[in-house]
């Protein structure tokens, strides 16, 4: 991945753990649908499978401050 794809993807993180609701639905944008088929993999079932995906969402921006930050 090229250095501009990967800041831009830190700054939506960082502006997301500042509760920047535009920058959390853009990185939704980004890995939801990799996410969903993930998610229906597992689940079998489309319903279960977006409940999943909604609640891994969720979980994901109410704990962004505890996630690592990572150098790239």
């Amino acid at each position: 991945m090229s250095d501009g794809y990967l800041e831009i993807r830190r700054k939506l993180v960082e502006q997301s753990r500042q509760g920047n609701r535009k920058a959390q639905h853009k990185l939704y944008q980004l890995y939801s649908g990799a996410m969903f088929n993930t998610s229906y993999r597992m689940m079998g079932n489309r319903e279960e499978a977006e409940d999943m995906l909604q609640e891994s969402f969720s979980e994901a921006f109410i704990k962004l401050d505890w996630f690592r930050r990572l150098d790239y």
